[in-house]
């Protein structure tokens, strides 16, 4: 290519020097050169077509991460805002029932849950430096979740309403029939030595008596689901549903 590109330079020279026209001889060689700078150039036009295809793609990778990591950025922002806002509607809530209710309470998060076989329980990030006991009340604004069992400097640990070993004193809203709330090993509990001539039904909403100097009398606990009432006995049992959501809790209030 390099010969002939010289050769049909040396000879357009010669003919502009002696001012002779391209002969037969010489034409073949001019057409060959030009066949060859065209192919030459449309070569060249590719590899700066390619080239600059190439840069954009680098410039449109790199502008496509640095956009991925700005849409992460925003939705972990938008993430953190609806967590703030779920939490203060939460707080919200717990801060009514504490103006409402008039009682001294200490507010606190849930660290650990325990919800095995065999125990029913929450460790809370509040404990005997923040004056909590045991056997306090432990409420939401939904109603009753327990009672503190063990505290320690910055720590407490709650049994559940729900534990086969909690009890609490109950009544019957409508008639106010008393008996013993007992848990069980769902989520619903037991409610034991009802009068058997009581007036219980479904649907039924149940609170504490205040007997037992743990939970104040007059807080929700839950409502009938169920009545079991045998042909003979002076009793009859009853199945409750908390109004607490205990697989959703974050944040409780201690009585003091």
């Amino acid at each position: 290519m390099i010969l002939i590109a010289l050769l049909a330079i040396l000879l357009m020279t010669l003919q502009i020097r002696t001012g002779e026209r391209p002969t037969i001889l010489t034409m073949p060689v001019i057409y060959l050169y030009q066949g060859a700078h065209k192919l030459i150039n449309q070569g060249v036009k590719q590899v700066n077509g390619v080239w600059n295809g190439y840069i954009w793609l680098i410039d449109a990778k790199d502008e496509n991460t640095s956009l991925k990591k700005e849409l992460n950025q925003l939705k972990e922002l938008n993430n953190r805002y609806l967590e703030y806002q779920q939490e203060n509607k939460r707080l919200r809530r717990l801060l009514e029932f504490k103006k409402e209710s008039s009682m001294m309470v200490v507010p606190a998060q849930i660290i650990s849950k325990d919800s095995s076989s065999w125990f029913k329980t929450l460790l809370i990030d509040k404990g005997s430096d923040d004056a909590v006991k045991k056997n306090q009340a432990v409420v939401t604004h939904q109603g009753i979740v327990g009672r503190t069992i063990e505290a320690t400097g910055n720590a407490s640990k709650v049994l559940l309403l729900t534990d086969l070993n909690s009890s609490v004193a109950v009544l019957i809203q409508r008639n106010r029939a008393e008996g013993i709330m007992i848990g069980s090993e769902q989520e619903e509990c037991r409610i034991k030595y009802l009068p058997r001539i009581s007036d219980v039904k479904v649907g039924d909403v149940v609170i504490t008596s205040g007997l037992g100097g743990i939970f104040p009398k007059g807080l929700r606990v839950g409502e009938i689901t169920q009545i079991k009432k045998k042909d003979y006995g002076l009793f009859q049992d009853a199945r409750l549903q908390p109004y607490v959501k205990f697989s959703e809790l974050e944040e409780v209030l201690i009585v003091r």
